[in-house]
């Protein structure tokens, strides 16, 4: 049966609970009895995995930006904690607490963590019923190999997630997959995967879809086209958006930058846009991007009058080994090693991590926001694997040994005729 749930945390945004309002601010406590309102009080958990998913999601962001400071880049913290969390109970031992300490999540035990995740997935869904945002989880794996019931489970419980036995051996099975993906992200990633490799053996798969309307939107009539300055000090003609007037906004004026925060329909979800000034740099910004300091910006959001002018875009982007790169430098290495990882709670030993793909998309206009992310966790087992010919013409070791109490009598490497 499938099973999906709507998921309201948009990617690099804390979660906004219901306080007081003005215009273009937080919204007032819901009157919709059809939507429900979360504060920290009453949800501590949740709240704290908001902060620990932020955390993870901005050192992931920090990382990839000085891989590649001078690229678009555009992430879901979510949908990568997401699902490096149902990945992550399937690991034990060194693995697990890598894991553990790279995602933020240390100090919690794995019962909690679960408890939380399956918190926000029941209780967010209804917090705006004019913003489309959802969430889907799925596991695909290789139907006969012996992957653990309790795992699968677990999964299915805390994390909504549909569960799928296909013949990895089977191409149809990557269009089965990528039908999955497209589907849940309305169209705009249409696939995550190429090719299943000859040890693959699972997925684990999240996807999230986003798309609102502006609060108050821009003036299409006011759009003009408006030079952009580039890094280098060149410039490139951008169709420039604007309301055509001042207009109330939650702003803060940092040393480095400026800030405004511009609300979505009811205003339980909004865009923070950082501007560095103009002796900073993005590079000094990003530096200081952590949940600490994001938590303090927020806090210091107050309205004033503005005239603003953002240009419209669409941004798609791809990370596979620079996600690998980010992750391991973030200290989950021994997840990717063949030889060290330890998955055993997942199934048997041999399993690990091959890459972390992850896929995004975002269009911005005078309407609003449409945006979708997909994370894949590609697991393999070398011992999946079956090579037909197996030649022992090189080097090789060998050892004689009982049956019954596995004793090893002789054990020897032969190198050379």
């Amino acid at each position: 049966m499938k099973i999906f749930t709507r998921f309201t945390l948009l990617a690099m945004t804390s979660l906004l609970w219901a306080c007081d309002s003005t215009d273009l601010g937080i919204r007032l406590p819901s009157v919709d009895p059809d939507e429900v309102v979360l504060n920290c009080n009453d949800h501590y958990d949740a709240c704290e995995l908001a902060r620990a998913n932020n955390n993870f999601g901005l050192d992931i962001f920090r990382n990839l930006h000085q891989q590649t400071p001078d690229e678009n880049i555009f992430i879901s913290p979510t949908s990568l904690a997401t699902a490096l969390s149902m990945t992550l109970n399937g690991a034990a031992n060194e693995t697990f607490t890598d894991m553990q300490d790279a995602m933020e999540v240390e100090v919690w035990d794995m019962l909690t963590l679960n408890a939380a995740y399956q918190e926000l997935l029941s209780a967010l869904p209804n917090l705006d019923n004019q913003v489309d945002l959802t969430i889907a989880n799925a596991i695909f794996h290789e139907q006969t190999f012996p992957f653990k019931s309790e795992f699968l489970n677990l999964n299915a419980a805390f994390f909504f997630s549909e569960v799928n036995g296909l013949d990895f051996r089977d191409e149809a099975s990557v269009g089965i997959i990528n039908d999955w993906v497209n589907t849940q992200t309305n169209g705009l990633i249409p696939d995550i995967i190429d090719a299943i490799p000859a040890t693959g053996v699972m997925y684990l798969i999240n996807a999230i879809y986003f798309k609102a309307n502006w609060r108050f939107r821009f003036d299409s009539n006011r759009t003009t086209k408006q030079d952009f300055y580039l890094a280098d000090h060149t410039t490139e003609e951008v169709d420039m958006m604007t309301f055509g007037e001042e207009i109330s906004i939650p702003y803060f004026n940092h040393p480095l930058f400026q800030a405004i925060d511009l609300a979505y329909a009811d205003s339980v979800y909004s865009m923070m846009l950082l501007l560095p000034k103009e002796e900073s740099s993005l590079q000094e910004v990003v530096q200081e991007l952590n949940e600490e300091n994001w938590q303090q910006w927020t806090d210091a959001l107050d309205h004033y009058d503005l005239e603003v002018y953002l240009p419209k875009f669409t941004l798609e982007d791809e990370h596979k080994e620079s996600m690998k790169e980010a992750l391991e430098d973030l200290g989950m290495g021994i997840a990717f090693e063949e030889t060290r990882a330890d998955f055993t709670k997942m199934g048997p030993l041999g399993l690990y991590i091959s890459r972390v793909i992850h896929k995004s998309f975002i269009e911005v206009n005078e309407a609003g926001t449409e945006a979708a992310a997909v994370t894949a966790v590609e697991i393999l087992n070398e011992s999946a694997s079956y090579p037909g010919i197996l030649r022992f013409d090189r080097p090789f070791v060998f050892a004689i040994r009982d049956n019954q109490t596995n004793n090893i009598l002789f054990v020897g490497q032969y190198v050379k005729p």
